[in-house]
């Protein structure tokens, strides 16, 4: 599909290599996660230094953007444009979701050539 994520996971060794990327999903508390993380850390000690929170609002944005992933998959890009909205009134901090949806809206500024980062913080300021 083309979708560009920021990483959620990034491990990094201590000669600075990145050895494991994983955007979207990245989430500490599940244990195949943390097992994961136990497996690269050997006998060092995991420490979680993040705060996670759930929310019932960013829970059912979540299902919205899922769903709108569906409606993309069936080429129903109309239908995922107002799934994604919907998504984006209930949790407006939700980038991924922000993001997503202006690539849908406008592919020019992600997928021709570099990515427009100066087009995404005026979205940002404009609260788009």
């Amino acid at each position: 599909m083309g979708y560009k994520v920021i990483p959620c996971g990034v491990l990094i060794d201590e000669n600075g290599q990145i050895q494991h990327i994983e955007g979207g999903g990245f989430d500490i508390r599940n244990e195949s996660t943390r097992m994961m993380l136990e497996g690269w850390l050997g006998d060092a000690e995991l420490h979680i230094t993040a705060r996670f929170t759930r929310s019932l609002k960013g829970d059912k944005a979540i299902a919205l953007f899922k769903d709108g992933l569906e409606l993309i998959r069936k080429n129903n890009k109309k239908a995922a444009v107002a799934t994604w909205r919907k998504a984006v009134r209930i949790d407006p901090k939700n980038i991924v979701i922000r993001k997503q949806l202006w690539a849908l809206e406008n592919p020019e500024k992600f997928y021709k050539g570099d990515i427009d980062f100066e087009w995404q913080l005026e979205q940002i300021e404009k609260g788009a």
